[in-house]
């Protein structure tokens, strides 16, 4: 697995594939600590980015476990692959805030 891979990849794979990926990920931290600890490795960086690879993996299985147990599978994804559906949403939320703001904003001035 290469370091710039997406959230919707990891989502494709399966929850045993994920935990394989976090037991190599973890390994890889760990020597990267002794490493460091040891004045060894130098790359500060690097190892921040491993552990946020780490996390990635793991917020992604817990979302996998969670949708496996609700029955929310399939519609997380279609959702997440267009993405317009979320978007449209949130900016027409947010234009009908700001309509109701102005209108909240005459109402005291008057």
């Amino acid at each position: 697995m290469s370091i710039d891979i997406s959230t919707a990849e990891l989502r494709r794979m399966s929850p045993d594939e994920l935990r394989k990926e976090v037991i190599l990920r973890k390994a890889e931290c760990a020597k990267m600590r002794i490493g460091l600890k040891a004045q060894g490795e130098k790359n500060h960086a690097l190892y921040r980015n491993k552990r946020r690879e780490i996390a990635r993996l793991l917020t992604v299985l817990r979302e996998l476990e969670r949708n496996r147990k609700s029955g929310k599978t399939k519609g997380i994804v279609a959702s997440q692959a267009t993405g317009n559906a979320v978007k449209g949403a949130g900016s027409q939320g947010a234009a009908a805030k700001s309509v109701s703001t102005k209108s909240r904003k005459s109402s005291l001035s008057s």
